[in-house]
Order: structure tokens, then C-alpha cells, then sequence
């Protein structure tokens, strides 16, 4: 029996040790600001720790960009961090700025209570207050836990307080009722407020977002990594502190500084930028990826046009090149590639992107860039051909609309080297790729002409036919039609295309020259001397020739 007693009691101190002396002093009032300084919101909430974690209502955060906690004994506190919020439950955690924390605190109940059960609940007050017992009316499920009616008086002074048990521990907190007319009021499980903590997703948290405050880092430097890299960066003072905060918890991690490097430049604040670069390769203890991460920054500044000291695509090419001579990562060479070509040194990229051709990660693209490097320093374009050939080859089937490009690269070339019918085949690809939905008039007009070089006149006449019927408004593909229906003999035809433009374009002495080279091919001289003196009036003296 005395064994059972000093169990008992030793259970007692136990639960004593987790209960606030002062109760009253635990419970506390929060105010909010907007972005121009005035009062958003107030409301009462209440410590959960020690060192000066709070909860509070979720309504008196949204909107704020910062909030202060006053205790009972009327001192400030500025809020540091969200901690968690979820504006269904209507709660959120916070932490507050203090340089000796120590506050009386209440613990979070374990188990849930039944109807019937007497709690007791404090109001915020400046002067000693009486607490009020008041009984849990019904218990209801919500989520996983419980949703509690009470008999809390539906007063404001009481919204956001704890309802204690016997033992201290907090059960349930008291919510905003919908009506002043309630007469019962409700009341929130407090084992809800553990689950309310930052994780690696919380940057997409829409009810964090609604907070302006700076958020608490979720544990773990991964996890605080992954939020950081999806925050918002609109949101600049969230985003800076978050930086800081991941420094602070992380010195030894090149990563974030480099973050934080990128995290400035996006504001063109260069100088911090630079500084953030210089840290990362003190930490580092991979410097290629710290010279890589760097050269990405100075691409995307040269692309930018960005000027600031020698931060240029050569310098840009140089990290990459420095990265790869500490680890021959083909992904640097890469980069070193590609950096050279944005600089305009095609001599240089030439052979960094060769090299990428026989690693793992040779692809169309790198075959492609050879290709245009090739072109740019002047070397023969059938060479230029032979690396599109082993970019077109090496792309899965069927080839996707976004690469068809190479098809239609390798057209032109071998038009501009008189390869006509290999021109066309290409151009029949591409159409084929693209689909004649997605292609316009100038497409067709350009095969055409190739097609007229490669004397394939009846697919440049439906070419133009095509072209016309897209667009029936332009002058220039019936007269097109007269031209290639010249050469074909159809003397009639041709007349009516060219006579078709005239009336698009009545001073057009092109349609006239051709309608009198029509004419005088028929035998018809007069008319033919008509249509030129016509062509000859509008400003075309080729056709003198014509009229001796």
C-alpha cells in the first residue's frame, strides 16, 4: 500500500512538472500589420514551449507581414517565424524574437476528453483573472481527431484560448463562433497543433502563402533545400530570410550559398552575389560543382545582357572548362560548349561540342550544334549536312514536332547548295512532322521555288495553289502560277493567273510582263506589245527587250 502511494505521488510531481505554474501568464495577445503598418488583426492565443512557441488563431495571421505577442505583463515580443498554419482548423504556431526565453507554457494533451468532461479555461487579462470551468457538451470526429461543444460564454476574450484538463495539459482551443447569436461555442482538438510544421512541399501551402511572415525551415537540410528551391521569389523578404536561416542552420553547404547567389542576381544585386560565389568555394568540398553552378550564373547574365565586371560568356565558358579539368564530366564540357557559343568563339565550341558527340550524353542537339558551329567557321556545307544527317538519324520516331527543325535546317542547306530534289524530299518531311495545319503560306512558297528549281512543276503549281487559297489576298502567288504556267506552255492559264493579280494590284508590272510574254507566245503580238508598254510605264525597263 505505501509502494502504491508513492507511485501515485511521484505520478502527481510527474504531471505537476508539465503544468504552468501561473496558467494565466502562459495565455497571450497577438496583434498583426499589414503592409502599410496598421493594425490587421488582434486576438489571443497561448505558449507551447519554454523557449516561446505560440498558437493563435489562423484569421489573426492572414494578410500580415508582421505580428507582435504582448504577455500578461504588457511586454512585446516581436514574431519571428511561422512555424505551421492550417486555415481549416483555424490555428497556426509561431516563434517569437526574446533574448532570454523562458515562459510558463502549456503542455498538449495526450488524449482526448468525453462529453460530460469539466475543463477549465483562462481569458487573456493584465490583472490576476479567475479561471472559468465550464463542461464539453458534445465530441464529434473532425479529420482524425475531435471537434468539441462547450459552454465557453461565445465571448471574444475567450476565442483562441486553451481549455485546460486537470492536470494543466491543453484539450481543446476555443474558435471564433459564426454568429454572436450562438449559444454554444466550439472548440478545436489541440492535437491538431503538432501537425502544423513546415515540410520540404510547404512553399505550395496557399494558407502559408497568406502569410507575409517568414516561415521556419522544415527539418532537415534536404527538406529545407527542396522548400527553399520552390519558394516564391516574388516574395523577396520571405525568400532572403529563408536563405539566412539556411545558412545560419547549414554553414558548411556550398549549395546554399550558391542559392543565395542565384537568389541575387535575380535582384541584380551583383556585389552579395559575388560574395555568396566566394563563400561556396571556401565550403565546398566539390569544387567542379561549385565552378559549373557558377558558370550557369554568368550564361544566363551574358544571355541577359547583363554587364557587370568580366562576368561574360568567355568567363562563363572558363568556369565550365575549370569544372571539367577537375572532374571530365561530359555536363561540363557542355556547358563549356555552350557558353562559347554565346560568346560568338565558334572555333572554341567547335570541339568542346565533337567531344559531348562521343560521351553519353551525345544527342541530336549536340550533332545539330556541330553542324551550326561548322557553318559559322566557314567550313564546307556538306559537312554541316553529314552532322544533320546524324542528328535527323539518331532522333526516336516518330519524330516529335519540337525537333522538326532539323528537318527543315537541313532543307535549306541542301537548297543553298543546288540539292534541289533532296530539298524537297525534307520539306515534304517537315510537312508531314508539322502537319499543313500548322504551316503557313510562306512555307508553301518556299517550296515551291524549290520546286521550280527542281523542275518539279506540278508540285510547285499545287504549292501555289495551296499558298493562294491560305491567302487569297496576295497578289504574289497568282502571278507565281503565271510564271511556272509559263514555263510549262499553258499560255491561256497563265494569262488568267496574271490577269487574277492585276486585279489584286492593278499598277503591277510584273503580272503585265508576264501576261505579254504569254501573249507573244500565243502569236498574239499586239496584245503582247500592249502588256509591255504597259510593264514599261509602271517602272520595269527589263521589258525593253521585248519592245524592239
Amino acid at each position: 500500500m505505501q509502494r502504491f502511494l508513492t507511485l501515485l505521488l511521484a505520478g502527481f510531481v510527474m504531471l505537476a512538472a508539465y503544468a504552468a505554474k501561473k496558467p494565466q501568464q502562459a495565455i497571450v495577445n497577438l496583434i498583426s500589420y499589414d503592409k502599410s503598418g496598421e493594425v490587421l488583426a488582434s486576438g489571443y492565443g497561448f505558449f507551447i514551449s519554454q523557449d516561446g512557441r505560440v498558437v493563435v488563431p489562423y484569421q489573426l495571421l492572414e494578410k500580415a507581414v508582421r505580428a507582435e505577442v504582448i504577455d500578461t505583463k504588457g511586454k512585446r515580443y516581436e514574431v519571428a517565424r511561422v512555424v505551421g498554419a492550417n486555415s481549416n482548423y483555424d490555428l497556426a504556431v509561431l516563434t517569437i524574437t526574446a533574448a532570454k526565453p523562458k515562459f510558463e507554457y502549456f503542455e498538449i494533451a495526450a488524449d482526448s476528453v468525453a462529453a460530460g468532461a469539466k475543463l477549465t479555461v483562462y481569458p487573456y487579462s493584465a490583472k490576476k483573472a479567475k479561471s472559468l470551468t465550464i463542461k464539453v457538451d458534445s465530441v464529434a470526429a473532425y479529420d482524425t481527431l475531435c471537434y468539441y461543444t462547450t459552454t465557453v460564454p461565445n465571448e471574444q476574450r475567450f476565442v483562441g484560448c486553451p481549455l485546460l484538463n486537470e492536470a494543466g495539459q491543453v484539450v481543446a482551443i476555443v474558435q471564433q463562433s459564426a454568429s454572436a447569436e450562438n449559444v454554444k461555442t466550439f472548440a478545436i482538438d489541440a492535437r491538431f497543433v503538432p501537425t502544423l510544421r513546415t515540410t520540404a512541399m510547404s512553399s505550395f501551402s496557399a494558407d502559408l502563402r497568406r502569410i507575409r511572415i517568414p516561415k521556419l525551415l522544415p527539418e532537415g537540410e534536404q527538406n529545407a533545400q527542396s522548400y527553399i528551391l520552390m519558394l516564391d521569389a516574388a516574395d523577396s523578404l520571405c525568400t532572403a530570410v529563408a536563405h539566412a536561416d539556411f545558412m545560419a542552420a547549414y554553414p558548411a553547404s556550398a549549395e546554399g550559398y550558391l542559392n543565395y547567389a542565384q537568389f541575387n542576381m535575380l535582384y541584380a544585386d551583383y556585389e552579395n552575389c559575388e560574395q555568396s560565389v566566394a563563400k561556396a568555394f571556401e565550403v565546398a568540398q566539390r569544387p567542379d560543382e561549385v565552378h559549373y553552378a557558377f558558370s550557369k550564373m554568368l550564361y544566363q547574365m551574358a544571355r541577359s545582357g547583363v554587364e557587370y565586371k568580366d562576368w561574360t560568356a568567355h568567363k562563363s565558358a572558363a568556369e565550365a572548362a575549370a569544372a571539367y579539368a577537375v572532374n571530365p564530366l561530359p555536363l561540363y564540357r557542355m556547358q563549356e560548349a555552350h557558353s562559347y557559343f554565346l560568346a560568338g568563339d565558334f572555333t572554341a565550341a567547335l570541339p568542346c561540342f565533337d567531344d559531348i558527340c562521343a560521351t553519353e550524353l551525345v544527342s541530336p542537339e549536340a550533332h545539330y550544334m556541330v553542324s551550326k558551329c561548322l557553318l559559322l567557321t566557314g567550313a564546307d556545307t556538306v559537312q554541316a549536312i553529314a552532322r544533320l544527317d546524324s542528328a535527323i538519324n539518331t532522333l526516336v520516331r516518330p519524330i516529335q514536332r519540337s525537333q522538326a527543325y532539323y528537318v527543315l535546317e537541313r532543307a535549306n542547306l541542301y537548297s543553298e547548295i543546288g540539292e534541289f530534289r533532296k530539298a524537297v524530299l525534307d520539306y515534304n518531311q517537315y510537312e508531314g512532322i508539322m502537319t499543313p495545319r500548322a504551316l503557313t503560306d510562306r512555307f508553301y512558297a518556299l517550296r515551291a521555288q524549290v520546286e521550280l528549281a527542281a523542275r518539279m512543276y506540278q508540285q510547285a503549281l499545287d504549292d501555289l495553289q495551296h499558298d493562294a487559297a491560305l491567302s487569297p489576298n496576295n497578289a504574289y502567288y497568282p502571278q507565281e502560277q503565271a510564271r511556272v504556267l509559263l514555263i510549262v506552255g499553258y499560255y491561256d492559264d497563265a494569262i488568267a493567273k496574271a490577269q487574277v493579280a492585276l486585279d489584286m494590284v492593278p499598277q503591277n508590272p510584273e503580272a503585265y510582263k508576264l501576261m505579254g510574254i504569254a501573249y507573244r507566245q500565243k502569236g498574239d503580238k499586239q496584245q503582247a506589245q500592249q502588256c509591255f508598254s504597259k510593264a514599261k510605264e509602271l517602272g520595269d525597263n527589263s521589258v525593253d527587250e521585248y519592245l524592239k
